[in-house]
């Protein structure tokens, strides 16, 4: 328990500056945002250094903390331009808080001289109890933001095992994913637009075809916790309420912020409940569900009877293609803006109402409209201009001095190169180990769900999935055993008796595909010997996996772990780090390109691997489309096919064609690399591979 324990802040999204001001005029405790560079949301319109900081004296005139989103996974070539917005954000700007996913911004973000906090995001994956100790003690993090799938029971699972002076974030509202966060690779998978970089083009969200029908499948509807946040506040480890949408106008910010701190301070008011569920409904998002909160009520999100558009629904097209007329259903007023149809309709359209329209209006369209807009389309409001509102955020522009138009005073890339040389992180062209990379010899591992004796005979390297599916299996004794990519807090506990017991039966190769599975191998010496300095942070030193490479531990057994590829590993900062952790190796992400993946071998501090070939998920979930049968084929608007298959309480969707960079296998070689995996999937009767090239992101550089 922690000692005299706050209330939750309230933190709201930002994407741009009336959003920012919005926000602190709605009493937010704290509010995130992101720059124009490396964040999670780069659909956003996001910040200047020059904006962001007189944005932030403001905040903190005002007594709202500013916390800065640096969320990306980070290209090798990336990690100078990061130290220097680090450096100059630190100088400049001193926000609160660093927001991050990769974890080389750790030590980056030391380096750099940022003293605030940092603050793990949903997308690195932190899901399970025992995850909680790594990222405090020996990552030195302050907090971590829990995934959306988990319910009160599970959150309660976290807050328990949450160390002294570490804090949990839950989101209580906002747009809901349909894969897990930082398991979801989608986007990039079918255009090299990537989630863990902020670029996704949202493919869940389309019309989706399985057996005749279409529908939206895969589109969640917005999470609302609204009056269920009450038991949120027995918790003190959870230090912030979390609203997502970065990519909303302020209306939408000024609603909510001012709903929840409502619903946080009244709890037990139901004048204020009503006012806050009021304000919730006039916030313009999506029809709303709890999702998993309720463990004893779980509500599915999936919905494709219902609008899933983002934006308050509040009309229809009427008339004929040639003299189309929205019917509002409610009142419309000048400068709110309203969208027609969905963003993948051919008519989808944007406009802003520019006088005042009762309940019942038959509100003309513009002539370019028509022959375009097809009657019984839905119109959807998207953002209001509250005329208090705006003279609101008019009167905080002028003490910010900040142009409207979001620009800057002075370019941000001058700035960035005004920080100076970042520190000498790895030597290009080979690092310290390198000469250990050489004498490694290169090695093949194919990995198959389930063992049997014809794979076991074969002569080569082969690896298992773990399942708790399937308990009964026994593996190989030199076989690598391959860790989940997610881990729910309700089953981390047969997870970890089950590794307990293999390594107790003798196997000592594992693949963890969530960098604080490590925890469960609390005496392992890792085969290649970690090094370097250990982390720092303030006065703490983070040393905890010293005594690994200690040989007088005699209790100590060494383990070959390496870091899979689910844990998104992209730039040799981030290596170094799991190699404080105790890592042996690290199978690198498989969204690179070609640029990336031969740049890393000769910075990287410890041997890499890379997914040669298989079939790899376009994204996992907690979700069954309900009516959607697992192994049955799924096809895109662009006539990509689909299926899904149930993993351990995950639903695994598949595309129909393998990756396949077998031709690149002595261009990679050369670069260094020396654990090539094939991904052996067992397909669906029904199913059949496309033959298509595989190459992913192979050709072009990841954006």
């Amino acid at each position: 328990m922690h000692p005299d324990p706050m209330p939750p802040q309230i933190l709201a999204p930002a994407g741009n500056r009336d959003c920012f001001l919005a926000a602190i005029a709605a009493g937010a405790d704290a509010i995130y945002c992101g720059l124009k560079r490396f964040s999670a949301r780069m659909e956003a319109k996001n910040f200047s250094v020059e904006e962001l900081a007189a944005l932030t004296s403001l905040a903190h005139e005002k007594g709202s903390a500013v916390f800065v989103a640096i969320n990306s996974m980070i290209r090798p070539e990336e990690l100078d331009e990061v130290y220097r917005m680090v450096s100059i954000l630190a100088q400049r700007v001193v926000p609160d808080a660093l927001i991050i996913q990769d974890l080389g911004i750790v030590s980056l973000a030391r380096k750099a001289g940022f003293k605030g906090e940092i603050h793990l995001s949903t997308l690195a994956n932190a899901c399970f109890p025992d995850a909680l100790g790594q990222l405090s003690a020996t990552l030195g993090l302050d907090r971590v933001v829990l995934p959306r799938e988990l319910g009160i029971d599970e959150i309660k699972e976290m807050a328990k095992a949450c160390p002294e002076h570490f804090g949990l974030e839950v989101f209580v509202h906002g747009a809901l994913c349909y894969g897990v966060s930082g398991r979801c690779y989608w986007s990039s998978f079918l255009g090299g637009k990537s989630g863990l970089r902020g670029s996704c083009v949202q493919p869940c969200r389309r019309r989706y075809t399985h057996s005749g029908k279409k529908g939206r499948l895969f589109s969640c509807l917005d999470l609302s916790l609204d009056v269920l946040t009450k038991v949120l506040l027995d918790l003190p480890q959870i230090r912030a309420w979390k609203i997502e949408g970065r990519k909303k106008g302020p209306h939408y910010v000024y609603q909510t912020v001012s709903a929840y701190r409502l619903l946080r301070d009244a709890p037990k008011d139901p004048a204020a409940r009503k006012q806050a569920m009021d304000m919730l409904e006039n916030a313009l998002g999506r029809p709303t569900t709890h999702y998993r909160f309720l463990d004893h009520r779980p509500q599915s999100p999936l919905a494709p009877g219902q609008q899933t558009g983002s934006g308050k629904r509040i009309g229809k097209i009427v008339g004929t293609p040639q003299k189309p007329l929205i019917l509002a259903f409610e009142a419309l007023e000048p400068g709110d803006t309203i969208r027609v149809g969905y963003e993948d309709d051919p008519y989808h359209t944007l406009l802003r109402i520019d006088r005042l329209w009762i309940p019942s209006s038959r509100i003309p369209l513009p002539q370019e409209a028509s022959g375009r807009i097809e009657p019984g389309a839905p119109v959807f409001l998207t953002d209001r201009k509250q005329r208090e509102l705006e003279r609101l955020l008019q009167s905080m522009s002028k003490i910010t001095g900040i142009a409207a138009d979001n620009g800057a005073l002075i370019p941000q890339e001058k700035r960035l190169k005004s920080a100076g040389p970042p520190p000498l992180l790895l030597k290009p062209g080979g690092s310290r180990n390198a000469p250990v990379h050489a004498r490694i010899r290169t090695r093949d591992l194919t990995v198959y769900r389930v063992p049997s004796p014809r794979q076991q005979a074969r002569k080569q390297e082969i690896g298992f999935w773990l399942s708790t599916e399937h308990p009964g299996a026994a593996f190989p004794e030199n076989a690598w055993i391959w860790l989940p990519p997610v881990v729910w807090p309700a089953d981390a506990d047969e997870w970890r008796t089950r590794v307990r017991s293999l390594c107790d039966q003798g196997h000592r190769r594992f693949v963890l595909n969530i960098p604080y599975q490590i925890a469960w191998f609390p005496d392992a010496i890792p085969l290649e010997r970690g090094g370097g300095p250990p982390l720092k942070r303030g006065r703490q030193d983070i040393s905890r996996y010293a005594h690994r490479n200690d040989p007088s531990k005699t209790a100590k057994k060494r383990f070959e772990l390496w870091a899979g590829p689910f844990c998104n590993i992209a730039n040799p900062s981030a290596v170094s780090m799991l190699q404080r952790m105790g890592f042996s190796g690290v199978i690198v992400s498989p969204e690179l390109g070609k640029a990336d993946y031969l740049a890393l071998p000769a910075q990287s501090p410890l041997p890499l691997g890379m997914l040669l070939s298989g079939l790899w998920p376009l994204s996992i979930s907690r979700l069954a489309p309900e009516g959607i049968g697992f192994e049955s084929a799924i096809q895109s608007p662009k006539g990509e096919m689909c299926f899904l298959k149930s993993r351990d309480q995950t639903v695994w969707v598949y595309p129909n064609w393998e990756i396949h960079l077998e031709a690149h296998r002595n261009t990679l070689e050369q670069a260094g690399y020396r654990l090539f995996i094939h991904l052996v999937e067992p397909v669906p009767e029904g199913i059949s591979l496309k033959k298509r090239p595989g190459l992913w992101n192979w050709e072009h550089s990841l954006s």
